[in-house]
């Protein structure tokens, strides 16, 4: 019935995480309560050329207590290369807000948010994809001024994604504003930690934007 305790900062200079991205500068304030449950507060640590915060995480009898993830001047550019879609890059900066819970078959997340902090542009082009498709075109070259949108994802790989881009491609139509808004939804194994892409997810993108 021995009882082990701690209690003090920590800091990490990096982890590379199984999905193979880097989370660097890591520091915390950290307790351990006891052989099941530790604590560990301001959290902060440094991934995709932003910032990570978290208040407080605590991990408890295999589950983690609900917190919330704040994610600033995240690199869109440095997350699409991650993500690695055939085709499609970008720049821009992003805040994202994610409300994790967990549950015994793995992670949700409730109503978590994303917005662009400042203009950029995405450029998707794959040969003998856009075809007479004006949203495809339009995405081609398409510089935005607000790129923002809602996360839901459920343990059981279920998910959905509201996203809203507004902006114009310079090279179709002489600019002329163009807003996407996109429903994209679908069960995708192991979403969370794949940040939201894998899997079919690039395709269920081109449905939708074939269908507006």
């Amino acid at each position: 019935d021995e009882t082990i305790s701690a209690d003090g900062p920590i800091s990490i200079e990096a982890i590379t995480l199984a999905s193979g991205f880097d989370v660097t500068d890591i520091k915390a304030d950290f307790q351990l309560v006891n052989t099941d449950t530790y604590r560990l507060k301001n959290l902060q640590a440094g991934l995709f050329g932003g910032q990570l915060e978290l208040n407080r995480l605590q991990y408890s009898s295999n589950m983690f207590e609900d917190p919330t993830a704040e994610l600033s001047h995240i690199s869109l550019g440095r997350l699409l290369e991650f993500a690695d879609f055939d085709g499609l890059k970008g720049t821009g900066s992003l805040d994202i807000s994610l409300p994790v819970s967990t549950d015994q078959t793995g992670i949700n997340i409730k109503d978590g948010l994303f917005r662009s902090t400042v203009p950029g542009y995405l450029a998707y082009t794959r040969e003998d994809v856009a075809g007479s498709n004006i949203g495809l075109q339009a995405l081609e070259n398409f510089q935005y001024q607000d790129l923002s949108g809602e996360i839901n994802y459920q343990s059981d790989g279920s998910y959905r994604i509201a996203v809203h881009l507004e902006g114009n491609n310079p090279d179709l139509y002489g600019g002329h504003p163009v807003v996407f808004n996109l429903n994209i939804n679908g069960t995708l194994p192991e979403l969370f930690e794949a940040l939201f892409i894998t899997g079919d997810f690039e395709e269920a993108i081109l449905k939708e934007i074939r269908k507006h």
